[in-house]
C-alpha cells in the first residue's frame, strides 16, 4: 500500500529502503510499503543498476519525490535523493544511466540535464585527448625517420 498522495507528490519525503535489486525498488513510509522505480532513467547495464542500489543502501538519508507528470500506478516512478543529492543526476554524471524522455515539464529535468552535460563534457575531453594522441603517434615514426635522414646526411658532409 502506498502512502497518501499528498505525502509524496511534488515534495520530498524521507523513506526507508526495504529492497533494491534487479527486480526493482521497495520503499516504506509510515509502515506502508510501495514498489517504485527510478523516474525517467534507464540503466546502461545491470552493473550500473547494482551500483545505484549500492549508493542507495549506503545513504544515511533517502528521500523520494513523485513528479506531477508521473503515473500514479505501482511501481511508482520516483525521483530518489540520497543525502540531499538527486541520485538520477549522479547516475547520469557517472555514465551509469541515460535519460528516457526529455520533457521540460518534469520538475527535475534541468538538474538531470546538468548531469548529462557534465558526462558529455568528460567524454568530449577524453575524445580530444585520444585524437591528439593518435596524431602524435602518427608523427612519431615520421620524426624518427627525419632524424635518421638528417644524421646520415650530416655524417656525409
Amino acid at each position: 500500500m502506498m502512502p497518501a498522495d499528498s505525502e509524496l507528490y511534488d515534495q520530498k519525503e524521507t523513506v526507508d529502503v526495504e529492497k533494491c535489486d534487479e527486480d526493482g525498488l521497495v520503499f516504506s513510509k509510515d509502515e506502508h510499503s510501495f514498489q517504485a522505480s527510478f523516474f525517467n532513467i534507464r540503466f546502461v547495464n545491470e552493473e550500473a543498476r547494482r551500483q545505484a542500489c549500492e549508493m542507495l543502501t549506503k545513504a544515511r538519508r533517502v528521500e523520494v519525490e513523485i513528479d506531477p507528470q508521473s503515473s500514479r500506478d505501482q511501481p511508482v516512478d520516483v525521483y530518489v535523493f540520497t543525502d540531499g543529492t538527486l541520485l538520477q543526476k549522479t547516475l547520469l554524471e557517472k555514465g551509469l544511466a541515460l535519460i528516457n524522455i526529455r520533457n521540460p515539464e518534469y520538475i527535475h529535468e534541468a538538474e538531470m540535464e546538468e548531469g548529462v552535460a557534465e558526462t558529455t563534457a568528460v567524454v568530449a575531453d577524453a575524445q580530444v585527448f585520444v585524437d591528439h594522441r593518435e596524431v602524435d603517434l602518427f608523427y612519431l615514426p615520421c620524426l624518427l625517420l627525419l632524424i635518421c635522414v638528417l644524421r646520415k646526411g650530416f655524417k656525409k658532409i
